[in-house]
């Protein structure tokens, strides 16, 4: 079967529009960021990225953008976690400039 490239004026072949097709393939990436974020925090360092990215269903490039958006999010970091190259970021909380308490001690 050979695929032909579909074009803007070709639209109206498709049942669809070309515009909801990036659209349902952007709702899938962000599943898949998804289900590998939970995925990560379950695994807890026991397998490496790909084969993580594997288990679920995802391959070798599929695995890679998703890892590059979650660094991109500060979601994960490169640390090196068991045969995990990456971890969670750990969250900081910021402090409140202003506290009632170290006002009224003043």
């Amino acid at each position: 079967m050979e695929l032909i490239q579909v074009t803007e004026n070709d639209s109206y072949l498709l049942p669809f529009s070309p515009h909801m097709m990036i659209a349902v393939q952007k709702s899938i990436i962000m599943e898949n960021k998804a289900k590998y974020y939970k995925a990560l925090i379950e695994n807890d360092g026991q397998l490496n990225e790909i084969d993580l990215g594997e288990k679920i269903g995802l391959n070798e490039d599929e695995t890679n953008e998703i890892i590059v958006q979650l660094l991109s999010e500060h979601k994960i970091e490169y640390a090196e976690n068991r045969a995990c190259n990456y971890s969670l970021m750990k969250r900081v909380r910021k402090k409140n400039k202003f506290s009632i308490n170290s006002y009224l001690s003043e």
